[in-house]
C-alpha cells in the first residue's frame, strides 16, 4: 500500500468540512480511481457532493481543476492520469464570481 495526500480548496472545502485527506492506495491507479476512493472514504452524504460538485457525467466538470504536483491533469492524462504513492493532488472546483 502507499499513500498519496490530497488537498481541497474553496467552496469544496467549506460543503466537506476538510482540507486534507490521506489516502492509501494498492500502488499506481489512474485519478478517477483516486477520487472515487476520496467519495467512499467521505462517506455517503459528502462523498454525494465531491461527485456532485467534480463530475459532469464521466467527465470533470467545467472549470474543476485538479493538480498533480503542481501540474494540472488536463495537460497530463486527465481522468486516467496515473497516481502514485508520495504525490500530492490539489482539487479545485469551479469558481463563481462575476
Amino acid at each position: 500500500m502507499v499513500r498519496v495526500r490530497v488537498r481541497i480548496f474553496g467552496t469544496l472545502r467549506l460543503d466537506l468540512g476538510l482540507g486534507e485527506v490521506e489516502l492509501e492506495l494498492p500502488g499506481e491507479v489512474p485519478l478517477r480511481e483516486v477520487l472515487e476512493r476520496l467519495a467512499r472514504v467521505l462517506g455517503e452524504k459528502r462523498g454525494k457532493v465531491l461527485r456532485e460538485k467534480l463530475f459532469e457525467g464521466q467527465a470533470l466538470r467545467p472549470g474543476v481543476i485538479i493538480l498533480k504536483d503542481g501540474v494540472n491533469v488536463l495537460h497530463l492524462e486527465g481522468l486516467s492520469t496515473p497516481v502514485r504513492g508520495g504525490e500530492s493532488l490539489s482539487v479545485f472546483p469551479p469558481g463563481g464570481g462575476g
